[in-house]
């Protein structure tokens, strides 16, 4: 496998800033990640952002199957050029936005569930992970990198200020874990922030499991809306159906939350209980 840098110039590639392309400049690299990511040879891997192919063809030698998704058309059109001349046979490449892809139907055709992996843009991390929740009962597991300052919203307990809606959400559904940090140093161009490989497994079953998984989202992203205001008011100003703010106030009492409180400084289990509680409330 050829280094990024020899491709760029084949190819004459230019990363495009507004992609947020930064390339694996070492294959040394890629092997550690595919190290620490665990595959096994029976697995089919859906990776999000294939680019040069310095992930997708180490990662090809160890896995059954893998479905490369590259939205860019030059990247797209330099990878095939590869796979042809001399890429493993078990690489198929699609040319799509992965937040446009349907996770569910590959599981549905394989009749088992997907793994993921993906180097991922800051611009497209964090509704790309809503995705991914979305498509959770198609997905095992997902091994990511993202900008530190994701992996630390990722990791964060209540109560700092990088802790959010996006933390909630994964922890209701996932364990997630920093398997080690990357130099920027280790990728071209350069980025100007260090990077951490995520892996997020997703939970075959939840045991404090909201009633109504919509209304608890709803519910979080309220809390989250306007950060600065107390819980009472974002989620007031969040506009949640049939609970006016007089009853926003006896809502929070039954669920024995302070509307005093901001919502990052609740835990998951207690979104999950005042989901529960305007559930009860808005279907009373």
């Amino acid at each position: 496998m050829r280094d990024s840098l020899s491709l760029i110039k084949q190819y004459r590639i230019r990363p495009k800033h507004k992609l947020g392309q930064n390339f694996l400049a070492q294959p040394d690299t890629a092997e550690r990640i595919l190290d620490a990511a665990g595959f096994d040879s029976e697995d089919t891997v859906i990776e999000i952002g294939a680019g040069l192919g310095g992930l997708t063809i180490p990662l090809a030698r160890r896995v059954r199957r893998v479905i490369a998704l590259e939205f860019d058309r030059d990247l797209v059109a330099a990878l095939n050029d590869q796979l042809s001349s001399s890429g493993p046979s078990n690489i198929t490449l699609v040319e799509v936005d992965a937040l446009k892809y349907d996770f569910t139907r590959v599981a549905h055709e394989l009749q088992a569930p997907v793994k993921v992996i993906g180097n991922l843009p800051y611009y497209i991390s964090s509704p790309l992970l809503f995705k991914l929740l979305d498509h959770r009962q198609a997905i095992a597991e997902a091994t990511l990198m993202f900008q530190r300052e994701v992996a630390d919203r990722l990791a964060a307990s209540p109560g700092g200020k990088d802790y959010g809606a996006l933390t909630v959400m994964v922890a209701y559904f996932a364990t997630v874990t920093t398997l080690f940090h990357l130099s920027p140093d280790l990728f071209h161009p350069r980025p100007k922030v260090s990077s951490a490989l995520t892996k997020i497994i997703f939970k075959p079953s939840i045991n404090l499991r909201a009633q109504n998984e919509a209304i608890f989202s709803r519910v979080v992203k309220g809390a989250f809306g306007q950060r600065r205001k107390t819980l009472l008011n974002a989620l007031a100003g969040a506009n949640l159906p049939g609970l006016p703010k007089e009853m926003l106030k006896e809502t929070l009492e039954l669920a024995e939350i302070d509307g005093r409180r901001r919502g990052e400084t609740l835990t998951v289990e207690e979104f999950v209980r005042l989901a529960d509680v305007v559930s009860a409330a808005v279907t009373a």
